[in-house]
């Protein structure tokens, strides 16, 4: 059974763990099992608060309430619904027990990592700043589908707007940096930026994710992690992702997968294809050294993967049709 309207018990997810330099699945056999490695102590504790969390309905439901302003959609068929609301679960949690007081929300989109991030850390009794970076400016206005007292509708609102409306306890939290998310990660980068916890959304171009994440681990604190976001192994959008996954575990010690979309909040969207969450943490070398040249290798190489991931007639198997 899974949660209805928060009032019910729900099934939770199995979680696909990767222990040091192995994976560990659960409910599958086509990745390698070692029961041998010792589980990251903190990736183990959100493992286990995850797979047996909302006894606790309070948090979900504040959790829920932030959703249905910033993670809400209307999706092609005209229905309304979330996104990916478990997303927030885990950020809270990660917010309220590992003390994250500087985090860094890469494409920030409408808002709703930061939203459950600030949430999790104030409940904890942190003050935790959050340099959120997007595109789009704060204060320009898109379309925005939400949900209010049971009923939704799609306005005209800025980031910005949302935030003094629906999310005032934001306001002294977030700093909005606009402008192309590379160059603003590399002029942090430069001025020392340091953060507790890098979100990133792993909904991109294997070149974009690279180029960002080159940037982002050198900002990383040493007891730090970086969250990758919508990690859609099913889904083109999310072939960076699955490319970076042997150059993060090469990276950090200790990274895990959690399937959590779809498994506490069924959502029209998880029909369709899986969004997890990866977490890495752990450095595995004290000092880092940005080789910027090798971005067009990765630009060339994104540019052909993304061609032949989607390009039907450029897979070697064809129909013999006349």
């Amino acid at each position: 059974m899974r949660l209805n309207a928060l009032t019910g018990r729900c099934k939770f997810p199995s979680v696909i763990a990767v222990y040091k330099d192995r994976f560990l699945c659960v409910n599958s056999a086509s990745l390698r099992i070692d029961m041998n490695k010792p589980v990251p102590h903190w990736h183990e504790q959100l493992r286990t608060w995850f797979d047996q969390q909302l006894a606790d309905q309070e948090v979900a439901g504040q959790i829920w309430e932030r959703a249905c302003i910033s993670d809400w959609r209307r999706f092609p068929d005209g229905q309304f619904g979330p996104d990916h609301p478990e997303r927030g679960l885990i950020l809270h949690w990660i917010c309220g027990n590992r003390a994250v007081t500087r985090a860094l929300q890469v494409e920030t989109g409408r808002g709703y990592a930061c939203a459950a991030m600030a949430l999790g850390a104030s409940q904890a009794g942190m003050n935790m700043q959050i340099d959120a970076l997007d595109s789009q400016p704060a204060n320009q206005r898109q379309s925005w589908s939400l949900r209010r007292e049971g009923t939704d509708q799609t306005l005209q609102l800025s980031v910005e707007e949302v935030i003094a409306k629906y999310l005032p306890d934001l306001a002294g939290v977030i700093t909005h940096h606009a402008g192309p998310t590379h160059k603003q990660l590399y002029r942090l980068l430069k001025e020392g930026a340091r953060y507790d916890l890098i979100v990133l959304s792993a909904r991109n171009t294997p070149y974009n994710l690279v180029r960002d994440l080159c940037y982002c681990i050198p900002m990383l604190e040493d007891d730090g992690a970086i969250v990758f976001e919508q990690f859609r192994p099913t889904a083109a959008p999310g072939l960076g992702g699955v490319m970076l996954v042997p150059h993060i575990r090469r990276l950090f010690v200790d990274v895990s997968l959690y399937e959590t979309h779809g498994k506490v909040w069924p959502t029209l969207q998880s029909a369709l294809e899986r969004q997890d969450m990866l977490i890495a943490s752990g450095h595995r070398f004290p000092e880092w050294r940005l080789r910027k040249s090798r971005h067009m290798l990765w630009k060339l190489a994104s540019w052909l993967m993304c061609r032949v991931y989607r390009s039907g007639p450029d897979f070697p198997l064809q129909p013999d049709v006349d």
